[in-house]
């Protein structure tokens, strides 16, 4: 708050401290529009005087539902655990809060995010299953969530897969809200709960309306801003109201902030943050595809911005393909450098390729070939029946033809054959 903001609280505060809660609210909303104002007053009011509304409601019996134990409180909502007594399972109890220092507007948001809320059918978005009316107002009733909030992780480490895990599933929980022409209005770290097994469920929709009532022109909260300052669009900081684009500058803050551990605006207070996001340029640490992705998401203006579907696909685009080519291309150049070692290892080690040539002219007429010790010469007999023995060196044409094989031996012609691999000019040319 900014400190002309501040002196306005406490001078409200000094004045209606002494009036009943009812006198307290009906004033307020007569002294004040200032959204921030108006909840610091009703905070303070309610602490000088709350009632313990634990022990109250602990216990009791909300038609079929038993209120177990209390789960956590917010601006808007006090949520508790409850048991079905007729499906025999844990639920979640959303009351309006005990003080009735609130917006006149309160219960109809409440009826609100049930209906806007049980229109939506996604792993990723709380189940709405009814809506209770009791004698201090509706309750929703809710699927209860285990886990914890996306804020409480926030104040560890979260991995680089964990985060941009979180972000597809944050970004799928959006695109269906808006494809259904429901927008959120509130995407914080808050009111998104991460389940043991890495599922998360976005909460809280008391601030999602339908879009077709918009722009009728009869918004359920009124004129101003509505949501969580350090998490609003530029458009929602200068007072306009809200649209699917809204949520998906939102979720980039929410993702910058994962993916580095930083708010991408920075801030000293909320005031700071919202005039940051209004006015100035993402600062978020880190670069590539990732920090890319977000960049397009934290766009100033509304239309330069992704839709929630468009943005999920750049998303997926990003780091999978980016390691998958740099794994492809690592898997390439190792396999051309075991191909290029076997290569030179077997010019180093392995024998000469040989060469073969054929020796003989007529396939399927020689009979008993004999070959040189060194393999480079034939001698073998020919025809049908075998009339000639014929000597052949590799790579050449009959060297010579011998006598009939009735005038000479095997052995004389192989004699041959070892005598002119000597020497070839020194050996007679036998008579055919």
């Amino acid at each position: 708050m900014t400190s002309e903001q501040w002196s306005r609280a406490l001078t409200l505060i000094r004045s209606l401290s002494d009036h009943s809660p009812q006198d307290a609210l009906r004033s307020l909303n007569e002294l004040t529009e200032d959204p921030e104002v108006f909840e610091k007053v009703r905070q303070t009011l309610e602490s000088l005087d709350a009632p313990d509304t634990q022990s109250v409601r602990s216990g009791m019996q909300l038609g079929r539902y038993l209120v177990v134990s209390p789960v956590g409180a917010g601006s808007y909502g006090e949520v508790y655990q409850g048991l079905d007594t007729v499906l025999n399972r844990t639920v979640a109890l959303k009351f309006l809060p005990a003080t009735t220092l609130l917006p006149k507007s309160a219960a109809r948001s409440l009826v609100a995010e049930a209906q806007a809320a049980s229109a939506l059918n996604h792993p990723n978005i709380v189940t709405v299953h009814e809506v209770v009316d009791t004698e201090t107002g509706p309750v929703i009733v809710m699927e209860m969530v285990e886990g914890r909030s996306l804020r409480e992780l926030l104040r560890e480490s979260i991995p680089a897969q964990h985060a941009r895990q979180y972000a597809l599933q944050l970004l799928e929980a959006l695109a269906a809200g808006h494809s259904k022409g429901i927008v959120h209005r509130d995407v914080k770290p808050e009111n998104i709960m991460v389940r043991p097994d890495g599922y998360i469920k976005v909460l809280d929709f008391g601030l999602a309306r339908q879009v077709e009532e918009t722009q009728g022109g009869n918004p359920l909260w009124g004129s101003g801003p509505v949501g969580t300052l350090r998490y609003m669009s530029p458009e929602q900081c200068a007072g306009s109201s809200a649209s699917a684009a809204s949520d998906v500058f939102s979720a980039g803050l929410v993702i910058c902030e994962m993916a580095t551990g930083e708010h991408a605006f920075g801030g000293a207070t909320p005031i700071e943050t919202a005039e940051l996001i209004l006015r100035e340029a993402p600062r978020p640490k880190g670069k590539g595809p990732f920090v890319n992705v977000v960049l397009h998401l934290l766009a100033k203006n509304p239309k330069d911005r992704p839709s929630a579907a468009r943005a999920l696909g750049l998303l997926k685009a990003a780091e999978p393909v980016r390691r998958f080519w740099i794994l492809g291309m690592a898997a390439a150049l190792l396999a051309a450098a075991i191909v290029l070692f076997a290569i030179l290892w077997n010019r180093g080690n392995a024998p000469s390729l040989v060469n073969i040539l054929p020796l003989t002219s007529n396939p399927g007429w020689e009979f008993s070939p004999d070959i040189s010790p060194d393999g480079q010469s034939v001698v073998y007999a020919w025809g049908l029946p075998p009339r000639s023995m014929l000597l052949r060196k590799s790579g050449s044409s009959v060297l010579t033809a011998t006598r009939p094989l009735n005038s000479l031996s095997l052995t004389t012609a192989r004699s041959l054959v070892a005598r002119w691999e000597t020497n070839p000019l020194q050996v007679p040319k036998p008579a055919v």
